[in-house]
């Protein structure tokens, strides 16, 4: 069971000041890989929870991602 288990913080930072560059969007190749990484995240936060914050927040952004998260995932 979990009783052993450590608490972790979560991995993601709240507070990130962001430029103008971080605000371009993502295009072609780049959105696509953006969408597979965050797909495989989603998929491995079955067997990792801590991860599991992190991962909404970037699959939030799937339909139009930007330079900002991409640097983040």
């Amino acid at each position: 069971g979990l009783e052993q288990a450590s608490s972790v913080k979560t991995p993601a930072e709240r507070s990130e000041s962001r430029t103008e560059a971080d605000d371009e969007q993502l295009r072609g190749t780049d959105a696509i890989a953006y969408r597979a990484l965050t797909a495989r995240c989603n998929y491995i936060t079955v067997d990792r929870p801590d991860i599991g914050y992190a991962t909404k927040e970037l699959c939030k952004h799937m339909s139009s991602p930007s330079v900002a998260y991409w640097n983040r995932l």
